[in-house]
């Protein structure tokens, strides 16, 4: 009996302590979710600024394609209106499908980690007596405070994603709400852009685009308290690179 509770310990910290266990799964489940949390942009936003980029690039791209090929000022806005329509489908089902499998990846590790819970309870104790003992907790208390988890497992389960796990719960968003964040991002680069080359002309977009890259990316930056000027830059420049690109080889081949 005693040879196969060893065995079992032995496959189930995989030749670590428990806290060699521990900070494994912490960072495998960080990596896993990878979500946005803290002082990041919520899922939502993060579509929505995504979507703005991703689309007001496009549509700049596009433009220089109108550019070199002297399409009229109708067919443009004609062709964008489609174009548009259709991004905004894509990026929605898109942003949606990375939303649920993020959920997914989730529920397999809650799935996996309640297994662990109701065949290795032991170890499952050890690795909160190493949590626990690190944060400060000893003695008498330490053991009252594992008693108590360890009496309830959907609360242990809860202990043990957001402990040893990382995860954040209560920060998963519905694929959803992703998807129309992604949608209404896409939508409101639309409506500028087109608006933009309607009243004025191709070259208005191409800064357009790029404003909303700086705007975006500077907006984003001040959520999540980074510095806002080197945001504001490399959004840029990441944006302008294609767009450069694109206007020489297209003027090359064109």
């Amino acid at each position: 009996m005693t040879e196969q509770s060893d065995s079992t310990k032995h496959q189930h910290f995989a030749e670590k302590n428990a806290m060699g266990h521990m900070v494994e799964k912490h960072v495998g489940g960080a990596f896993i979710t990878h979500e946005p949390h803290g002082n990041e942009l919520p899922g939502h936003l993060h579509a929505a600024a995504a979507g703005i980029k991703q689309c007001s690039v496009a549509l700049a791209l596009i433009s220089i394609l109108f550019w070199h090929l002297q399409i009229t000022p109708r067919q443009q806005i004609s062709v964008l209106i489609c174009f548009s329509l259709s991004w905004m489908i894509w990026t929605m089902a898109r942003s949606a499908w990375l939303g649920w499998t993020r959920l997914s990846r989730l529920n397999k590790l809650m799935n996996e980690e309640r297994d662990e819970i109701n065949h290795n309870r032991e170890q499952e104790r050890q690795e909160l007596t190493a949590l626990y003992k690190a944060r400060g907790f000893e003695g008498k208390l330490l053991n009252d405070v594992i008693d108590v988890l360890m009496a309830d497992n959907d609360r242990l389960l809860q202990v043990m994603l957001e402990e040893e796990m990382n995860l954040q719960l209560g920060s998963q968003q519905h694929p959803l709400k992703q998807g129309l964040g992604a949608l209404l991002g896409s939508l409101l680069a639309s409506v500028f852009c087109i608006t933009v080359l309607y009243f004025m002309d191709l070259s208005s977009l191409i800064l357009a685009s790029l404003f909303l890259q700086v705007l975006v990316g500077a907006l984003s930056a001040d959520w999540e308290e980074r510095d806002i000027i080197t945001a504001a830059v490399w959004s840029m420049g990441i944006a302008a690179l294609p767009i450069g690109v694109a206007y020489f080889i297209g003027a090359y081949l064109i």
